[in-house]
């Protein structure tokens, strides 16, 4: 059972996959990688050379960096340079907007040049043939009703399913069990997305703060029928690296206030919470994570509460 609809969109005709995949090796990009990058300079710039590495496929880039009045020309040419490895590059600057969804709303819409958009962060690394192996899923006529496919990566403990009641169950992420499983709610780290999901009007709520766009546009996703996969595999699995990120950065990620709007706006649209209480606290002591991990264990089966 899907999330309950409790929007205004027509969901669109779901495509139909070709017979197989084809070899784009030497051709033209299926695939445009989105990235919307705000402070993490330096981290963007080992994304942007680590990515093109990691496939055989021509890649597109639409790259939006925010926080323009705090680069140096030198850091900006740095970032360009750093892009080579794509075939076409739309990478533009910006001031920063303290984290509100509406350039991510814009930056999607930009990448839909090709069939397929990888909405990814400025912080992760990608293993050899991942994003192959996302482009073969999304390719399989069989996966048609698939909006998007993620790829499980390091620091995801759990995937979130949904039951006929509507409770939320955390699925544990067992990399020993290879496997592609269907997910209701789930981040945007690795997203391989339809291009013509992201030409939906409105398809994502400008109201959500950085770190909870994607919860929304799961639900809104599920709630017009399309699927979503998560592919469980140590082989592919993507590197999420939060070591770059600073005290500023996870202060307006996840501060307080932002918080509480964010869940509490996904509450009054969709009748559930997606955001638990210690879900913000993740640069942690070892001591705080058992004590977490203890809570978790008790609210497992609560259907007010989310893991990641």
């Amino acid at each position: 059972m899907g999330i309950v609809n409790r929007t205004v969109h027509v969901a669109p005709v779901a495509p139909v996959a070709p017979e197989a995949v084809p070899n784009t090796a030497l051709g033209e990009p299926q695939i445009t990688v989105s990235i919307l990058s705000w402070m993490l300079e330096d981290r963007l710039i080992k994304t942007l050379r680590g990515i093109p590495a990691s496939t055989k496929m021509p890649l597109n880039l639409c790259c939006h960096v925010q926080g323009e009045e705090l680069l140096c020309d030198a850091k900006k040419y740095e970032i360009l340079d750093a892009a080579s490895g794509f075939v076409n590059k739309d990478i533009y600057f910006t001031k920063g907007n303290a984290g509100t969804t509406a350039p991510r709303l814009d930056l999607m819409g930009r990448s839909a040049i090709t069939p397929f958009i990888l909405i990814t962060d400025n912080d992760i690394d990608f293993k050899p043939d991942s994003i192959d192996r996302l482009y073969e899923f999304m390719l399989d006529k069989a996966n048609y009703e698939y909006a998007f496919a993620i790829l499980a990566h390091n620091q995801q403990r759990y995937y979130l399913t949904r039951d006929q009641n509507g409770n939320c169950n955390y699925i544990p992420i067992e990399l020993n069990r290879p496997r592609v499983v269907d997910t209701d709610i789930t981040g945007a780290a690795s997203m391989l997305l339809r291009s013509e999901i992201a030409l939906i009007p409105n398809i994502l709520d400008t109201r959500y703060h950085i770190g909870a766009w994607d919860w929304d546009f799961c639900a809104n996703l599920r709630s017009m029928d399309w699927k979503i996969a998560t592919i469980i595999d140590e082989r592919y699995m993507v590197r999420n690296d939060r070591s770059y990120q600073t005290r500023e950065y996870r202060s307006v990620k996840y501060g307080t206030v932002r918080f509480h709007e964010n869940r509490d706006l996904f509450k009054r649209k969709w009748g559930f919470f997606c955001f638990n209480r210690w879900a913000r606290h993740r640069f942690e002591t070892k001591q705080d994570a058992a004590s977490r991990m203890r809570q978790l264990c008790r609210d497992f089966h609560s259907p007010m509460n989310v893991a990641t």
